[in-house]
């Protein structure tokens, strides 16, 4: 009876539970540790490696666009308006996330989860909504 060849330590994981790549390994995935080739990986900018499973290019989408975000309110910020697009109010409090300032109607006290060595918890932290909606895609393995 031939049994299937498990995946060496050296070789590609892919999200095919029966049917795994045996390609050599280029990298290891900046977001959840795992070995991918050529076919089931990227190398990003400053050689930061990610793999092609959807949570993690998620995270690669959400890392872009939170950047462009961070960007335009850094630019509201420096007219001292509220970090928020189309809001034209004074800064109140600062997102404990992305550092910007918003009016006291666009950031708010939450309580967000986070891991810390294995461990969950829960701190309290100041965020506006972007940060709020977006902290839940990385708490997730």
């Amino acid at each position: 009876m031939n049994m299937p060849r498990a995946a060496s330590p050296q070789a590609c994981y892919s999200d095919r539970l029966l049917h795994r790549c045996r390609e050599a390994i280029v990298g290891s995935c900046q977001y959840c540790g795992r070995p991918f080739c050529l076919q089931h990986g990227d190398m990003l900018e400053a050689e930061r490696p990610v793999c092609r499973r959807r949570l993690c290019q998620r995270k690669v989408a959400d890392l872009r666009a939170h950047k462009a975000y961070q960007n335009q309110v850094t630019l509201r910020n420096s007219k001292t308006i509220c970090g928020l697009s189309h809001c034209g109010r004074q800064p109140w409090g600062q997102c404990s996330h992305c550092q910007g300032l918003f009016c006291r109607s666009h950031i708010r006290p939450r309580r967000r989860t986070m891991r810390r060595e294995r461990i969950t918890v829960q701190e309290p932290v100041s965020l506006c909504d972007h940060c709020w909606r977006r902290h839940q895609l990385w708490v997730e393995a």
